[in-house]
């Protein structure tokens, strides 16, 4: 016959009269029945200075537990990013990020773009009103220059950041969608 734990979880302890979720030096592990809804045994407390000292003077001459991690100094991954540097990248477009936007691309056009769309995201069609955030208004043919109100189009945050990718795909594919509007 199978014992029951003590403390009234169900569980069916292991060893002694307490399941496994009990803690050997008193008390209970973390997500156990009787801890829920109790703080954490160490909240709301602070270390001493003379335990914060202690703890600094043991830590000196240790070797953090990431020190044998490479991460992005991996000569590798330099290597790799290096090569999809300028117009080797699939984002390149001859350098026209640090490009200024038109005079007239404000707030006064943004906002009459976004009315006519409806304050629709005009990939997703998502409502501004479901996003916390307004809508980004999109230059169709990546001319930042070119502020016509034909090559203008609303896009969410996740739809304009999938856009700038492969600007050859999405030209002919926008310019079609605002010819069908149209």
């Amino acid at each position: 016959m199978n014992k029951k734990c003590l403390c009234g979880c169900g569980r069916i302890p292991k060893k002694h009269n307490y399941c496994s979720g009990h803690n050997p030096n008193g008390g209970f592990q973390k997500g156990h029945k009787l801890n829920l809804g109790k703080p954490a045994w160490n909240k709301g407390k602070k270390h001493s200075d003379e335990a914060k000292r202690k703890m600094s003077e043991k830590a000196i001459g240790r070797i953090p537990w990431n020190a044998d991690k490479k991460h992005h100094s991996n000569k590798k991954y330099l290597k790799k990013m290096k090569d999809r540097q300028g117009p080797k990248n699939p984002c390149w477009r001859g350098g026209t990020k640090r490009e200024p936007y038109g005079w007239e691309f404000n707030k006064m056009l943004k906002e009459k773009i976004r009315k006519r769309d409806r304050y629709r995201c005009q990939e997703c069609f998502r409502h501004q009103n479901e996003l916390k955030y307004t809508l980004e208004v999109h230059h169709i043919d990546y001319n930042k220059r070119n502020n016509s109100e034909e090559n203008l189009i609303t896009l969410c945050k996740v739809c304009h950041a999938q856009v700038n990718w492969d600007a050859d795909k999405w030209i002919p594919y926008f310019k079609s969608k605002v010819q069908n509007e149209a």
